[in-house]
């Protein structure tokens, strides 16, 4: 139907001119006339695909960063799952959260959180392979990366790319007081999509809980001696 579209629309004034004058024009002047209908026609089919598609497009998009959105996200990954179950083929998925991202937003303002999103997403999106990968901001400081036909280790790579960035011009997250949290999973065979994505999160929160831990942990200094080496009291003392 969408290949015959532009051929219809080429006939629609000819057979308006039919409907209404019973007759096709007599004049070289009346073809112009139709001639000229039918390529308004035309750009306005266009045009109006173009917005469609434009509309459709923004619908997907995370309108700060310009990555995919949550929404794009959720169907992509059902997608990969069911080619990665009929096909046989490795999957990958990563989470990303900025670590201490309330306290940029806090001391730094929200023009400067939103600019380090902005690079995060940037980062992000050229270290993923391009054509192949896929890159999405789900909302907040929280990002992921959907990776096809590749195995956890060949995904570690470009995981070990991103945090190679850390802490550069590119992604100064250090100079914010701020890090970077990531998980990793790669999909089992018969795995749903609902599973896998829990794996991912779980493992993400599992990253943040062992960082607040041990930034809160005591230092060396003060924390209890191992129980071989506890200071042992003075012999007390006997009569001569």
């Amino acid at each position: 139907m969408r290949a015959s579209l532009p051929f219809l629309l080429v006939l629609l004034p000819t057979a308006v001119h039919l409907a209404v004058y019973g007759a096709l024009p007599a004049e070289p002047l009346g073809w112009v006339y139709l001639g000229a209908m039918s390529a308004l026609a035309l750009l306005a089919a266009g045009w109006l695909s173009w917005q469609t598609r434009r509309i459709a497009s923004l619908g997907e998009r995370d309108e700060l960063t310009g990555l995919f959105n949550r929404r794009r996200f959720e169907a992509d990954l059902r997608r990969e799952v069911l080619r990665s179950e009929r096909q046989h083929y490795r999957l990958s998925l990563a989470f990303l959260d900025i670590d201490h991202f309330k306290g940029i937003v806090e001391r730094h303002g929200q023009a400067e959180a939103d600019s380090v999103l902005r690079r995060m997403a940037a980062v992000l999106g050229r270290s993923v392979r391009d054509g192949v990968d896929s890159a999405y901001r789900l909302g907040g400081d929280r990002f992921a990366a959907i990776m096809p036909d590749v195995d956890e280790q060949g995904a570690t790579v470009v995981l070990d790319r991103i945090w190679g960035k850390t802490g550069s011009d590119e992604l100064p997250l250090p100079r914010y007081g701020a890090g970077l949290s990531m998980g990793l999973v790669a999909r089992q065979p018969g795995e749903a999509s609902a599973t896998f994505l829990k794996r991912a999160e779980e493992l993400l929160v599992g990253t943040q809980r062992a960082k607040r831990r041990a930034s809160v942990a005591p230092p060396a200094s003060q924390a209890p001696a191992p129980i071989d080496s506890q200071p042992k009291p003075p012999p007390s003392s006997g009569e001569d």
